[in-house]
């Protein structure tokens, strides 16, 4: 007798996928909460204590609502098509968790000078990239985690630079670029070695 995800291959794939984005959360939560607590301190000792402790609260929150939810799928019990659902919560609670990263950085850099927002930017860049591992396995939830972060910071202190704004728009135009091409072949790659996985599972079936 088949099991369920030998009937539709690509269903089961898909539902495999969202497994490995709600697992990958488990492990990546602290370093999340840690990374957000260094750029309340930036606000703190730029002089925004305020500012920075309410941004880290509301961020800690959506962290925390993640976790939740990651929680609550692992202890229920799940139909096939229910899987698009769960997919769908983590999406809207991702994409306001990149939406409160780049709201944070204009917050907390606007009274910082040059080199301090650029500092900031560094960091949005390695948060966006260290999340590649984590949310790259779809890529539509990992672009709307990064796009609501970068880019609208990128517009916002490009003025500042006046000449070299372009340049660095230019610079983040490619950095992106580049992570979507990253994605695409990581969401190839896992969709290959899904499918090679169930054809070896068929074969040892048929033993």
């Amino acid at each position: 007798m088949q099991t369920e995800y030998h009937v539709d291959i690509s269903r089961w794939v898909y539902r495999e996928k969202i497994k490995m984005l709600f697992d990958n959360f488990r492990q990546s939560w602290p370093l999340s909460l840690l990374v957000g607590g260094l750029l309340c301190y930036l606000s703190v000792e730029a002089g925004a204590v305020l500012t920075g402790v309410i941004w880290w609260l509301l961020f800690a929150f959506l962290i925390l609502l993640r976790l939740r939810l990651v929680m609550r799928f692992h202890r229920a019990q799940i139909e096939l098509h229910e899987y698009e659902i769960w997919q769908q919560k983590f999406f809207i609670i991702t994409l306001l968790t990149g939406i409160a990263w780049g709201a944070g950085a204009i917050l907390i850099s606007a009274d910082m000078d040059a080199a301090g927002q650029v500092f900031i930017l560094m960091i949005l860049i390695g948060v966006s990239g260290g999340a590649i591992p984590m949310l790259g396995v779809l890529q539509r939830v990992m672009l709307a985690f990064q796009l609501p972060m970068v880019i609208p910071y990128v517009l916002w202190i490009a003025p500042e630079f006046e000449n070299r704004g372009l340049l660095l728009m230019l610079v983040t135009g490619l950095y992106l670029v580049t992570v979507m091409f990253a994605m695409k072949r990581l969401e190839k790659s896992v969709t290959t070695s899904l499918t090679m996985r169930d054809r070896l599972e068929q074969r040892t079936e048929q033993l």
